[in-house]
């Protein structure tokens, strides 16, 4: 807080100097020559504030529109749009079937080739 005693010197009980040869030579530069008066400034100033808000809420609008309703349209009805002359082919039903009885016939045929095996005991 108090800068750091001997710095730049073998004197340790020596005080540090407070002001650097650099900050000693700075002067801050002048203000520019207006190249307008006040109340242009200022006018100028309003102007890209107001263009700046216009921006601002435009792109905000664009941003949190609502979203477009969602298009449920199933993939048929989207195939058939792009192809309105294709007719889809309905196929008659040869068999009935019941998923919840059936079993597949990889199962039905165990017991055949179980019959052939030579642990059937028929």
């Amino acid at each position: 807080k108090q800068g750091h005693d001997g710095l730049l010197t073998q004197n340790t009980t020596a005080p540090s100097e407070k002001v650097s040869s650099n900050a000693a030579i700075y002067q801050p530069l002048p203000p520019p020559p207006r190249s307008t008066g006040q109340r242009a400034h200022d006018r100028k100033i309003d102007l890209i504030k107001q263009v700046g808000k216009d921006l601002y809420n435009e792109i905000h609008e664009d941003l949190n529109r609502a979203p477009e309703p969602t298009d449920y349209t199933t993939t048929q009805g989207h195939y058939q749009s792009l192809h309105p002359e294709y007719v889809a082919i309905e196929h008659s039903v040869t068999k009935e079937h019941n998923y919840l009885a059936d079993q597949p016939a990889t199962f039905s045929s165990f017991s055949f080739w179980f019959s052939l095996s030579p642990w059937s005991t028929s």
